[in-house]
């Protein structure tokens, strides 16, 4: 019997992503596909890998634990062989594991990626979308290669570039007719109850730097909600639990569907950088350096793309006196 490298691929995946589904939509395969893979495991080495809960989670079975153990090892080997062989020959031969956080993947991403596999054609990569954390952890870890967040990275441990950088925009439900935005001072914005992304999310972080420039803080802020969910956070502003601070293309259709208000500040306009990094010290293959010169030569089309719809170029405000803040 001979193991199949893909078949070890999706397997690991599957334990990655805790279940076929998600697996499935980060191996951008379909679900039977996925299923196809694993069964095909199972039965060349004889024995079940996955047990399924009553609640439908899948979990290991020692037998599939012992191979994960071992996959791991196995595929790590072959990928550090297929990037050794890559220096004799002109052709990407290794894959590379791409890692995202939940806004690059998508929105920044898809489009970027679908590009790059027009333009290489025999390159390989496998995307996995999840929190900044994890991604900065899988590339210490050497289980992701190459990661795509909306904040910064530690340069002690990491090297990369900004990739691109778009507003975050300050939205409300609709509360004029006429559409135009709402003036506000950072003060007044406070009187306002605030919907926040989770504690480390790119727009988050961000935007309390942005606060700190001000010489303002987040806890100066009624903060009623926080979630992981974007659509959630929509929806509680929709229904008029107060404002919230996301990335100008999640939320710029809506603006100009008449569903939120944006809110403009005295005091500017914060940003949202996001940046492309990898492992200090590491060797990038043909292909991880192949990735890195197309996204960075396509970061200003796309920002251009992201950013066609929004009016970036309104006077600037200057506050009145009562609003400046001592």
């Amino acid at each position: 019997m001979e193991l199949n490298f893909f078949s070890l691929r999706v397997f690991l995946k599957v334990v990655e992503c805790d279940g076929i589904s998600n697996a499935a939509k980060s191996l951008l395969l379909s679900q039977p596909a996925v299923s196809m893979q694993i069964q095909s495991l199972e039965r060349n080495l004889s024995v079940p890998l996955f047990l399924r809960k009553p609640n439908g989670k899948l979990v290991l079975t020692e037998a599939g634990k012992t191979l994960h153990a071992s996959a791991e090892k196995i595929v790590h080997l072959a990928n550090d062989l297929l990037r050794a062989m890559e220096r004799h020959t002109n052709k990407a031969l290794s894959e590379m594991q791409l890692g995202t956080c939940y806004m690059a993947g998508r929105f920044l991403v898809p489009s970027m990626l679908a590009e790059f596999r027009k333009k290489t054609g025999n390159c390989r990569v496998i995307l996995m979308v999840t929190r900044a954390q994890k991604i900065f952890e899988g590339i210490t870890d050497g289980r992701l290669d190459v990661g795509i967040v909306g904040r910064k990275f530690k340069k002690r441990f990491f090297t990369g570039t900004q990739l691109v950088q778009v507003p975050l925009t300050i939205f409300t439900a609709r509360e004029k007719a006429s559409g135009d935005p709402l003036k506000l001072s950072l003060r007044e914005l406070r009187t306002i109850p605030l919907i926040l992304r989770e504690e480390g999310a790119g727009c988050r972080l961000q935007f309390q730097e942005f606060l700190t420039k001000k010489k303002e803080r987040l806890y100066h802020f009624d903060i009623v909600a926080e979630s992981e969910s974007i659509g959630a956070i929509k929806n509680l502003v929709k229904t008029g639990h107060g404002f919230a601070v996301l990335p100008i293309f999640v939320v710029q259709k809506d603006i100009e569907d008449g569903v939120f208000s944006e809110i403009r500040l005295y005091e500017g306009q914060p940003m949202q950088t996001f940046y492309v990094f990898y492992r200090k010290g590491t060797q990038l293959s043909r292909t991880q350096q192949q990735f890195l010169d197309h996204i960075l030569e396509c970061a200003d089309q796309l920002r251009d793309s992201l950013l066609a719809s929004a009016d970036l170029n309104g006077p600037t405000l200057q506050p009145p006196l009562s609003c400046i803040s001592s």
